[in-house]
């Protein structure tokens, strides 16, 4: 199984961080996601479980398991006569997310607001995340990783369970929008200023502020995603591409 280095150690969305007391499949749901995250892996690519199988050097049972994990995360489909193939997104489901993943965290920045040793924690984790964001401009992986356990960090700095649980399931699609959404190198710029507006307007313990810098920055990334799904070039007449070799 490949193995990539130099990674933020929380990309895994399946297993221990993709690592170490990660199951086998969850490890290869996990190597697979990243694949289709990075856009090595496009809409419409089939995912057949013998090719698969012999990438990773294992059964299909382990790959099989994957699979079903892939496809409850929203990443992977099964298609009738074409079997596993990664899914495709529209307009509708971009703005269903986005919208989704605002509301829960307004929801957490409400709670950790409501907590003074809530919000000290929040704050240090948080300005922890925006310091390795700064050093990482230069790196559109590493960056997107960051942002990405920014925003996860805010939701578990909430204390809640049901919102940790909830984010979970928007977390797959969620990824592959956000990678979509910083495919324009000005846009780090730009990124960087609303999350260090939003770690002062938490330090300040203002909520209407803070949620005012959410709403603008998730709307922001919200369109840069659609307007990148709406440039893509038109696949075939089936829809799908051929697969990749790893």
């Amino acid at each position: 199984m490949r193995k990539r280095t130099g990674r933020f150690e929380s990309r895994g969305i399946f297993g221990s961080g993709g690592g170490f007391g990660a199951s086998l499949p969850e490890q290869v749901a996990d190597a697979v996601s990243d694949w289709i995250v990075e856009g090595e892996l496009e809409p419409g690519s089939r995912l057949p479980e013998t090719m698969l199988a012999e990438r990773f050097g294992t059964s299909r049972a382990p790959v099989r398991e994957a699979i079903y994990l892939l496809e409850q995360a929203g990443l992977v489909e099964r298609v009738p006569r074409k079997g596993t193939i990664v899914r495709d997104h529209d307009e509708e489901e971009v703005r269903e997310i986005y919208r989704v993943r605002f509301a829960l965290e307004e929801f957490a920045l409400e709670r950790i607001c409501g907590s003074e040793p809530g919000r000290r924690g929040a704050v240090e984790v948080l300005s922890g995340i925006l310091e390795r964001m700064r050093g990482a401009q230069d790196d559109p992986r590493r960056y997107h990783d960051l942002n990405f356990a920014f925003h996860k960090a805010l939701i578990q700095a909430s204390g809640s369970e049901l919102l940790d649980r909830l984010y979970r399931q928007i977390e797959g699609p969620l990824r592959v929008f956000l990678r979509l959404s910083f495919l324009d190198p000005e846009v780090v710029a730009a990124s960087l200023r609303d999350h260090a507006e939003l770690v002062g307007a938490i330090e300040a313990s203002d909520v209407e502020r803070a949620s005012a810098i959410l709403r603008e920055h998730d709307a922001r990334g919200m369109e840069r995603a659609i307007a990148h799904l709406s440039s893509r070039e038109p696949r075939g007449r089936d829809g799908v591409h051929t697969e990749k070799r790893y």
